[in-house]
């Protein structure tokens, strides 16, 4: 009979192809404010005014998760204040544009007034006032243009942001999505690893009866009290791991840790992941490339108007010129990185999906085993002591798949947020 192997916590969904990252959602250091927390510890509630919440969902994770974020709050304030920077400069476009007109309207009063002046004084200042007034038109359209530029380069800066807010959105979605799963996936390994250390137990108590009646040795003792010891160490990691994660996620969505916080189970429903096709598309409709697109479409401006500046110098327009390049190297160079991105998620994707299958394949084998190890235990051919062992490796296969399930379900979970354009 084959002794059941306890699976060792490396297996969680740490171990996913996700890595949010980073961009779009930058992690909160927070590591020293829990990183002692233990069952029946938490942070005091006076010391952080969050919510007394005793059950979490996966929706109402990310929805805290999200109004919570301080880089997601920085960046609407941003956004609100680039909002209003450029009404205040369309303001200024307007009152420009109201001189111009009160300009132009003064003009050509003058002129009228020139056609009818016949003393030679009078006409000379006449002509001075016109001077004045063009020089002061000309002065008004660099000042408009100027304000057109500035005003294009806000209205850039504030697609820039909500990009990056959708895209800040979407990883952190993502990420709390892992975490939640994660929590789910160390509940499982711990309630296994609880039965594992109670069949231990029972290893060193078979070990023993068998030294005592002269069957056995004192180093098969030792060796199950060693095993014991492991998978007793094994399940206090586990339990260490699960209540740092617990506190890390009501820390991040600001809600008060408790030991006792309940997580919900949620349904993991894993349809063939259909894998990226039309990589160009989606490409196309990340938030990354929209940017760098933007970036692009600004620096092409800021070119045509280095070229029908007259004032420009040869030196402004090469710079406009290269800045342009750079916009373009910089798209080409960000095809080839978000194709490399999809082509490895294809790849988990089919990776996982494997996995998952293979998992279930043996688990039908531990099922079919398992029956026909019951009818030998109840004909009395089998000791109760390898049947409790063959139905603890049913267990073991049973978490197996679960395991590899989860790992699918993020891989499908990562498909999904690249449809709405979060690569990571």
């Amino acid at each position: 009979m084959r002794k059941v192997t306890t699976l060792l916590c490396a297996a969680t969904i740490a171990g996913l192809p996700l890595a949010v990252t980073a961009q779009a959602a930058e992690e909160t250091n927070n590591t020293e404010i829990i990183e002692n927390v233990q069952p029946g510890e938490g942070t005091p509630a006076e010391e952080v005014k969050n919510e007394d919440v005793k059950v979490l969902t996966l929706e109402d994770v990310i929805k805290r998760g999200i109004e919570n974020d301080q880089n997601l709050t920085v960046m609407q304030y941003e956004l609100e204040a680039l909002k209003n920077q450029t009404l205040d400069v369309a303001d200024d476009k307007r009152d420009a544009l109201n001189d111009v007109r009160d300009l132009e309207k003064k003009l050509k009063r003058l002129k009228d007034q020139r056609d009818r002046i016949t003393d030679t004084t009078k006409r000379i200042i006449n002509g001075q006032e016109r001077i004045g007034i063009n020089d002061g038109l000309e002065a008004l359209d660099d000042q408009i243009t100027s304000l057109e530029n500035a005003i294009k380069s806000l209205e850039s800066g504030q697609v820039q942001l909500k990009l990056q807010e959708e895209e800040v959105k979407e990883g952190l979605s993502l990420k709390l999505t892992s975490t939640y799963v994660n929590l789910l996936t160390l509940q499982k390994q711990m309630d296994f690893t609880k039965k594992a250390v109670q069949s231990s137990i029972n290893d060193v108590q078979k070990a023993e009866k068998l030294y005592k009646y002269g069957a056995g040795s004192k180093e098969a003792i030792d060796q199950a009290k060693r095993e014991q010891v492991n998978t007793e160490k094994q399940l206090e990691q586990q339990q260490k791991n699960y209540y740092h994660d617990l506190a890390t996620l009501a820390f991040d969505i600001d809600v008060i840790y408790n030991p006792e916080l309940q997580v919900t189970p949620i349904e993991m429903n894993v349809t063939a992941a259909a894998k990226v096709e039309n990589y160009n598309s989606l490409i196309e409709g990340s938030f990354q490339m929209k940017r760098a697109k933007d970036n692009l479409e600004l620096a092409k401006y800021n070119r045509d108007q280095a070229y029908a500046d007259e004032d420009a110098t040869q030196f402004e327009k090469q710079e406009n010129d290269f800045k342009v390049k750079a916009a373009e190297e910089t798209i080409k160079q960000l095809q080839k990185e978000l194709t490399t991105k999809i082509e490895t998620l294809n790849h988990n994707a089919d990776v996982s999906k494997l996995n998952y299958e293979e998992s279930l394949r043996k688990l039908e084998d531990v099922k079919l085993d398992l029956v026909n190890l019951e009818k030998r235990y109840r004909l009395g051919v089998v000791s109760k002591y390898n049947y409790e062992q063959a139905k603890l490796q049913l267990e073991q296969s049973t978490l197996g798949a679960e395991l590899a399930k989860s790992q699918y379900f993020m891989v499908e979970q990562s498909i999904n947020a690249l449809n709405k354009g979060f690569v990571q």
